[in-house]
């Protein structure tokens, strides 16, 4: 590469996203993270806690269900899966009793890290949860804490590759906050308080790192930093700290959507996938938000997210609910409430325009279950632009 075609990729990385990935790298190298973020001894359950008090009717829909994980592969749900094993190939990662600053990505034995990710997303934890509501019946309690509880024991805090990527451990506060906000915990367990601030405490040394990507990586993190200082603060112990935190939050999140979502809706990662997880993830804060009963964001946020609800919903197929493969696609699909197929938006579509433009985008069946599911009421219809013009 020659010099001028170095300084323009330089300068359209940008000079701050620059330096803290060079932050990062010093931090990484230096041993600091290692020191700052120690490794701990597993903490102990339960965590999640039945409901002491009758739920609402936006849990009547809640099914019996599996999970599957990447659109296609079944999660059996007897027994924890292994998880330093590969989903995709079955491999087991290599020396997961180091701090995870010393793993290298390149002799993980593993193929792509996201197959060992996946089960640790805690996607499974929802279905428990909904499993729940179906039946009344308590084991399914029983099991999401035995598997939270199995999880701990083979991953203590930032020991080994499960605790390697700050996102990763984003989607583990995200799924136990949806699971907790199923069964009306308003309150976090003890165990769920202290899950909570262990990953808190991973996430925010390297924020920096995630928002130099200018990806999904910043706003699930500050997400993940939201929802667990609003739950945390729901605790009658160090309220202040978790205020601040919720401010430092809010404040990355209005800063993150501002910056990746474009005034056209667009998103900066140009795949329907991503821009999906990025949408379900901003849906989950305002339904949490409401949970809690926190104040209301920004208008300017809402706003920004009405656009990208919008874009999503102009390239989602009314009849098949599928959307143009656009860029990359590796499976994701968190925050799923109503196990819909991977490749099918429609809920997510509903769910965002319901929250963030106030109307409906399939009027009937879909429409009932997100209102009935999170007692919603739309107050109009989305209509189909007649073209879209490209940029």
């Amino acid at each position: 590469m020659d010099l001028y075609a170095k300084l323009l990729t330089y300068y359209r990385l940008g000079l701050g996203n620059i330096v803290r990935v060079a932050l990062y790298s010093i931090k990484l190298k230096s041993g600091y993270l290692e020191k700052k973020l120690a490794k701990q001894a597993p903490i102990s359950g339960p965590f999640l806690q039945l409901p002491q008090a009758e739920l609402g009717n936006q849990q009547a829909h809640a099914l019996q269900k599996g999970v599957t994980l990447f659109g296609h592969i079944s999660l059996p749900l007897q027994s924890p899966p292994h998880w330093q094993q590969s989903q995709l190939n079955g491999d087991i990662a290599n020396d997961n009793g180091s701090h995870w600053t010393k793993l290298s990505d390149f002799s993980l034995n593993v193929g792509d890290v996201k197959g060992v990710w996946e089960a640790s997303r805690f996607t499974w934890l929802l279905t428990f949860a909904q499993n729940y509501v179906a039946t009344h019946d308590s084991s399914h309690i029983e099991t999401a804490n035995a598997w939270i509880q199995d999880w701990c024991k083979h991953n203590p805090a930032n020991q080994g590759l499960n605790w390697k990527c700050a996102q990763e451990a984003s989607f583990r506060v995200l799924h136990l906050a949806a699971a907790g906000m199923t069964l009306n915990n308003t309150v976090p367990s003890a165990g769920a308080a202290a899950f909570l601030i262990q990953h808190v405490e991973r996430i925010v040394p390297t924020l920096g790192y995630a928002k130099a990507q200018d990806n999904n990586h910043g706003t699930s993190e500050a997400a993940a930093l939201f929802v667990a200082a609003i739950w945390l603060q729901q605790l009658e112990t160090d309220k202040a700290k978790w205020q601040r935190l919720e401010k430092t939050a809010t404040t990355y999140l209005y800063e993150r959507i501002q910056r990746l979502v474009m005034t056209d809706g667009s998103f900066s990662q140009y795949s329907v996938t991503y821009h999906r997880l990025m949408l379900d993830t901003m849906c989950f804060v305002e339904l949490f938000r409401c949970f809690v009963k926190k104040p209301e964001f920004a208008p300017a946020f809402i706003e920004r997210l009405s656009l990208a609800a919008k874009w999503l919903f102009e390239f989602t197929d009314p009849v098949s609910g599928d959307a143009p493969n656009l860029g990359a696609n590796d499976g994701a699909h968190v925050l799923n409430f109503f196990d819909a197929e991977h490749r099918n938006f429609f809920y997510s579509v509903e769910l965002a325009c319901q929250l963030f433009c106030k109307k409906t985008a399939y009027v009937g069946e879909i429409k009932a279950k997100v209102e009935q599911y999170f007692s919603l009421s739309a107050q109009g219809e989305m209509i189909k632009a007649e073209h879209i013009r490209f940029p």
